[in-house]
């Protein structure tokens, strides 16, 4: 059954009002006063895909750009933090940087699904990046300490040799 009152329009079902379009377009479901194009009162679920047209989403690909060739065309001002400003950060303010903190989603009522998945994705890659670069100085520690073995192993022989000579020289 539907509904129409001044410039709204109601459907209900079992004579529960379950969705309204109001005179701003704003369909509401499972609410009388719908504050967006869609707002849905309960969970949303979908078969399929959801895809945004906004052209403004940037998939981080700006954080390997900029990494790899020292800027980004993408993102000119986008500077990879080193592990140590991350901290720092995280510390002082108890979220990551360039992601939106607690109060921030609180504040614009709700998590921004595709500010969230960009945020997200730039922090993989970021992490991608600092865990390729401490592969690295890991490899290079092992090399370096088994060069330092093969050293040791060398000086603890002539040290035996030497031992052994002056034990002789002794003995004499």
């Amino acid at each position: 059954m539907f509904i129409a009152t001044g410039s709204d329009l109601g459907f209900s079902t079992v004579g529960l009002e379950a969705m309204r379009i109001d005179n701003a377009q704003n369909v509401g479901i499972g609410l009388t006063s719908p504050l967006e194009k869609l707002h849905v009162q309960g969970s949303i679920r979908a078969e399929g895909n959801f895809i945004s047209n906004n052209t403004t989403i940037q998939t981080p690909d700006y954080v390997f750009q900029s990494y790899f060739t020292g800027a980004s065309e993408i993102k000119p001002d986008y500077e990879m933090p080193s592990l140590d400003a991350v901290k720092e950060f995280v510390e002082k303010n108890h979220h990551l940087p360039g992601v939106t903190s607690a109060a921030e989603v609180a504040e614009q009522g709700g998590i921004i699904l595709n500010e969230a998945t960009t945020q997200n994705l730039e922090k993989i890659e970021e992490l991608f990046l600092h865990t390729i670069e401490q592969e690295a100085k890991i490899q290079s520690l092992k090399e370096e300490n088994a060069s330092l073995n093969t050293e040791l192993e060398a000086l603890k022989s002539r040290m035996a040799r030497i031992e052994g000579l002056l034990s002789n020289q002794i003995e004499e």
